[in-house]
């Protein structure tokens, strides 16, 4: 009896393994072809306006973890032609993608930079969503210089926002980024009800 139920623990663990790696294969190969779709659409996009800077702005953003290099020409090439059209919306996106890359590169202090001028952007034109994922962004952040109230208090900021718009993916992700910040101050009762709240969304 022990040795059958060693045995359907191992199988149950490669059973887990398997679709584990499975369901990542699958992401990967998604994002593959979102990537390319965006890349065609560029390729056959010819005007200079703003749905153009919008494809550079997206496409960007999906390169982020591909190719870093890629994605950052895209972004500065987004937003040169944003800066020429005016398009405030533009030019926020394409600074949070090039914020996004210094912050993998570790150069914290260009990406906050560089977030504060989006965040601004943003609540120029009252776009909301967007100052949700840039608030996302500034408290991510501050959470890797171990700035933890500051990371707080952004990532609350973002939650705040994001119930208001019903954005349910992204409070999700802010209650995880609240727990993680509460778990960090070892304030573990309050990190698991955050935790609890991630799960019910």
């Amino acid at each position: 009896m022990k040795r059958n139920n060693g045995a359907m623990r191992t199988f149950a663990t490669i059973l887990l393994l398997i679709l584990t790696l499975q369901f990542r294969s699958e992401g990967k190969l998604q994002g593959q072809m979102r990537i390319d779709s965006l890349r065609e659409e560029l390729k056959n996009s010819t005007s200079e306006d703003t749905s153009r800077v919008l494809l550079l702005a997206n496409l960007s953003f999906n390169l982020i973890k591909a190719d870093v290099e890629e994605s950052e020409r895209f972004a500065r090439e987004g937003l040169e032609l944003s800066e020429r059209l005016n398009f405030p919306s533009g030019i926020a996106s394409c600074l949070r993608n090039i914020a996004i890359i210094k912050g993998f590169a570790g150069d914290y202090l260009e990406a906050v930079n560089l977030l504060f001028r989006a965040e601004e952007l943003a609540r120029g034109i009252n776009d909301r969503f967007m100052l949700s994922n840039i608030y996302i962004n500034i408290g991510v952040v501050f959470s890797q210089v171990n700035e933890l109230d500051k990371a707080l208090e952004y990532f609350e900021k973002s939650l705040e926002i994001c119930l208001s718009i019903g954005n349910k993916h992204s409070a999700a992700s802010n209650y995880n980024n609240i727990a993680s910040i509460h778990s960090k101050k070892k304030d573990y009762a309050q990190a698991l009800t955050y935790y609890r709240n991630a799960r019910s969304e």
